[in-house]
């Protein structure tokens, strides 16, 4: 128990990275007060926040970066803030019921390409503004390890509209306080927003959820491209150019989703490629873990359960997990359930798992494992290969909707994450939110998140392995497997579902991280005007 109030005190004096220097200070730091029971209490002047995004849940949904501008955007409008999203249109968020007006004038950008603007309001009351990109820009940015020309000229088109909206916002005298930028897909709003010529320029922050993923392009590749912006010197990042780089520069702050994520920011040999850029500059790394969303990932309220559930009363958790027992074709019997819910992909850990089959095969539980249509078809080949056979106690499925998501998670005992690289911990939360205790690989975002059980249960809150390899994840649910039997294993899923993993804190600390880096861009504005 010592290490949760260790890691529970360190939320409101959090170590934050500046420029390769460790800074005492966090975003609660500066809270003008506490309330009840030590709740925190923001007082603080109304904020025009935009929101830029190239997904958004539930309409267009690849990573986790659609919920959590969905989340932030509901919690800063509930916090009193005026909240807008901004994205490229599609035609997603009509399918998804959002009604959508044209505005009669379009936006202008600088090379004289007219952009087409929607008005509509998200479910939370947030605006949302939709771009109608120009013929030959890619309206759904994906996110990938290397972006191809198109992708690269569509964040470039992007970024100009922004620049243009926002400009447009201060001529009508509703200038933006802040601009919050979701990975390399939005970083070149950054560059474009510094190189607008109105002195309105709001404060720019990034948050990164992956630091490997910086964008590279060749430059012979984007010479040909209609747009000086992707010409730009902050692009430069050795022989090739850098999207995300653009983005690191430009920022008054950068949010990562854990500590350990700030540290491979700044270890180039974990693939913090950008360290000697963050070396020289101003911005502040803060890290800011994410939540889940409560109205969705309910157990007492969500109608594609068999039974309701919650942390006083775990028992009608069974009605469930025999339901999907059933639907899968796994035996009805008393042994744990563990879910593995993929990807089966190399980042998330497809092939620990495949590695790990016989050993976990060998212990006694029913075994489900999901595996998603874009999953290599190598991995799910040898995956089929050694569960031939078994079909009593262990089912793979290809998952197929949320509502599957939610009834598996509440199904589970446990739930396997052995994914080297956690971009968010919305995944996690969501299964500790439903009682499947967690065993994962101290990946970044997991060591963070999930404290180690005793072997007394008396603390922790999930089983970890070290090593990123089948025999070790095979070892690390034997432990879980052993704690299920013990008369403490009630206590530790009722500590796991107490936990608060809402948005609402999360939200807070951005609302702070932004505080700072208005008063940040207001003195340095001050410290020019000066000289």
């Amino acid at each position: 128990m010592k290490r949760l109030k260790v890691r529970a005190a360190g939320t409101r004096r959090r170590v934050a990275q500046l420029g390769g220097r460790r800074v005492k200070g966090s975003p609660l730091a500066d809270c003008s007060e506490e309330g009840p029971a030590g709740s925190v209490v923001v007082r603080a002047a109304t904020m025009e926040i935009l929101l830029v995004a190239t997904e958004l849940s539930p309409f267009i949904s690849s990573t986790d970066t659609a919920e959590e501008i969905f989340a932030l955007a509901r919690t800063f409008k509930q916090l009193g803030h005026e909240v807008t999203v901004i994205a490229p249109f599609d035609n997603a968020f009509e399918r998804g019921g959002v009604a959508v007006a044209r505005r009669l004038t379009p936006l202008t950008v600088p090379d004289g390409r007219v952009i087409t603007v929607f008005d509509a309001q998200l479910s939370s009351g947030a605006k949302l503004v939709l771009l109608g990109m120009p013929v030959g820009a890619d309206g759904r940015l994906i996110s990938a390890d290397v972006p191809d020309e198109a992708a690269v000229q569509a964040a470039a088109t992007f970024a100009r509209a922004i620049a243009a909206f926002v400009d447009q916002r201060a001529e009508l005298g509703q200038p933006v306080d802040v601009v919050h930028l979701f990975n390399w897909t939005a970083a070149l709003v950054g560059l474009a927003l510094r190189h607008s010529p109105k002195s309105t320029t709001p404060s720019i922050v990034l948050s990164v959820h992956d630091a490997r993923k910086v964008a590279k392009i060749e430059r012979n590749r984007v010479v040909g491209m209609d747009d000086a912006l992707l010409l730009d010197a902050t692009l430069e990042f050795g022989a090739q150019l850098s999207l995300l780089k653009a983005g690191v520069v430009a920022a008054d702050a950068i949010v990562v989703p854990s500590e350990s994520h700030a540290d491979l920011w700044a270890d180039t040999n974990s693939g913090g490629e950008l360290a000697p850029v963050l070396a020289g500059r101003r911005s502040e790394i803060v890290a800011v873990p994410g939540g889940v969303d409560y109205a969705r990932v309910n157990p007492v309220t969500n109608p594609s359960l068999a039974a309701r559930y919650d942390a006083e009363d775990c028992s009608a958790k069974l009605v469930t997990k025999v339901a999907v027992q059933r639907e899968v074709g796994l035996s009805l019997d008393e042994r744990p359930l563990v879910l593995i819910p993929g990807p089966m992909t190399a980042d998330a850990g497809g092939d620990i798992v495949v590695e790990a089959l016989n050993a976990l095969l060998e212990q006694p539980l029913s075994l489900l494992i999901w595996s998603t249509p874009s999953d290599p078809p190598s991995l799910i080949g040898e995956l089929e290969r050694r569960i031939a056979g078994r079909a009593t106690n262990v089912a793979h499925r290809i998952i197929k909707n949320e509502d599957e998501i939610h009834r598996g998670l509440a199904a589970a005992d446990f739930v396997v994450y052995p994914f080297r690289n956690v971009a968010g911990q919305g995944r996690f939360l969501a299964a500790q939110r439903y009682g499947a205790v967690v065993v994962g690989l101290t990946s970044p975002g997991v060591r963070d998140a999930i404290v180690d059980c005793d072997a007394e249960l008396l603390s922790g809150t999930g089983f970890l392995f070290d090593e990123p390899n089948g025999l070790a994840l095979a070892g690390a649910v034997a432990r879980a497997l052993a704690a299920f039997h013990q008369p403490n294993f009630t206590k530790l899923r009722r500590r796991v579902m107490r936990q608060d993993c809402s948005w609402e804190r999360p939200a807070r600390r951005m609302l702070q991280i932004y505080k700072r880096a208005r008063t940040g861009k207001q003195r340095e504005s001050t410290f020019e005007t000066s000289v």
